[in-house]
């Protein structure tokens, strides 16, 4: 199975801080690296799609998956993809994919999220502006 490029794209440079002594890249920055892409997904839905999430919700990331594909050695540039891969009623899943310069996918995995209504503390619904945003988002 391929693993999948998803539509948006960041770039980032690992720091030489990342690097064990053997100059490998340490795979807790992958999760790292999944975190930055996300925050920067999420920017590009606020500046392109004219989204922000309603006053009093918040979206909570429950769990995130890593699958690690081959080592980083530094200094190496990678390109991070994300997409969205499920949106219902409560819940958000968001795929991920790590490349690098050789156009190897180093790691790749997914993160589920569900909205919480921060007044009462509890899952709520999808607010309906994310659901129109994300009905156009969907990878197939």
């Amino acid at each position: 199975m391929a693993i999948p490029r998803y539509r948006f794209r960041t770039r980032l440079k690992v720091n030489r801080a990342e690097k064990d002594p053997d100059g490998r890249v340490s795979t807790v920055s992958f999760a790292r690296y999944f975190e930055s892409a996300r925050t920067k997904f999420f920017e590009h839905l606020a500046r392109e799609h004219a989204y922000r999430h309603p006053a009093g919700t918040a979206l909570f990331m429950t769990s995130v998956n890593l699958h690690y594909r081959q080592a980083v050695s530094f200094p190496a540039r990678l390109e991070l993809t994300v997409g969205v891969l499920r949106a219902d009623r409560r819940s958000l899943e968001l795929g991920c994919s790590m490349w690098d310069d050789q156009d190897q996918c180093i790691a790749n995995g997914f993160a589920s999220h569900v909205w919480i209504d921060l007044k009462r503390g509890r899952v709520s619904r999808m607010p309906a502006p994310f659901g129109l945003v994300a009905g156009t988002l969907i990878e197939e």
